[in-house]
């Protein structure tokens, strides 16, 4: 999932297009916009979701640490340790 596989291969447009639009919905969720950002959240996640299912699939050796590396990223940012729900928000 992570490496090209076949050399020089880029997907259609199309085929690209749900990835993006699911990429860039990201920041509507987390209170983060910059595109660096975004980029280490998605790197952290993938990263324990790919360690997970690697090595402790029926497990939760790499599960576990979602909030403590959430934890970490969010203190990075300076994002507010309890932030309002969107619902309290408006």
């Amino acid at each position: 999932m992570y490496v090209k596989i076949i050399p020089n291969f880029e997907p259609s447009p199309q085929a690209y297009a749900a990835s993006v639009e699911a990429y860039s919905t990201i920041g509507t969720y987390l209170p983060i916009s910059d595109p660096a950002d975004i980029d280490v959240y998605t790197a952290l996640l993938s990263g324990l979701i790919a360690q997970q299912l690697a090595n402790d699939p029926g497990g939760q050796r790499w599960r576990r640490l979602v909030p403590r590396v959430m934890t970490m990223f969010a203190d990075d940012l300076g994002l507010p340790q309890n932030p309002p729900s969107p619902s309290e928000s408006s």
